[in-house]
Parts: C-alpha cells; structure tokens; sequence
C-alpha cells in the first residue's frame, strides 16, 4: 500500500485591507470566496457594507497578495470552519497563482 505525505490543506498569511490574516485556505476546487461570519465580524465591518443577493450575503474588500491588491468578493457563511477565509478558483485563475499543497507555496 503506498502511504501518501503531504495531503495537508495550503494555509497561506496574507492581509486584507491593511490587516494581517492567519489561516486562508487556497481550495482549487471550490467556485467561491468564503468569509465565516466570524471573522466578518471580527473584522469591524458595519452589516451595511453585505451585499444582497439572490444566493447569500456577500462583501467586496481589498486582499493584498506580495505587493499586489485586489478587489475580492466573499460570500459570508455562518460555518463552523478552521480557517479565516477561503480563496477558490476564480480568485487563483484571476490572479494567475499557482497552488502548491505539496510544497505549502502560492506563487503568482
């Protein structure tokens, strides 16, 4: 039986809007950004910032990525989660990232 190293999620610290953020998770599979309500809240943000629409609640601020800062929408999910925020693959393609769970690395 082939035993398999490495299969741990890549975690990445970038920072949103000035602020430093542990635990984003790059999921090349998912189609959303994900935001837990927790951390919506933890962030300060008035409720009037959320933007309604017809499938959840979602937020457009400023992820800065090396020297590189972009507008990105989050949907906010009341989840139980082990992780800030969530990056998926519009935001990867979008930014032209390659992730690398393997080697724990996101390179741009």
């Amino acid at each position: 039986m082939h035993k398999t190293k490495n299969l741990k999620a890549l975690m990445v610290v970038r920072k949103i809007e000035g602020r430093l953020v542990i635990r984003i998770l790059i999921d090349a599979g998912a189609t959303l950004n994900l935001m837990p309500n927790i951390y919506f809240q933890k962030l300060g943000k008035d409720e009037d910032k959320i933007i309604p629409t017809n499938v959840t609640l979602a937020i457009v601020i400023d992820l800065t990525i090396g020297f590189r800062t972009t507008r990105t929408t989050f949907f906010i999910s009341d989840a139980d989660v082990s992780y800030n925020l969530s990056l998926g693959k519009d935001w990867i393609h979008s930014n032209q990232c390659i992730p690398s769970s393997l080697h724990q690395v996101l390179s741009s």
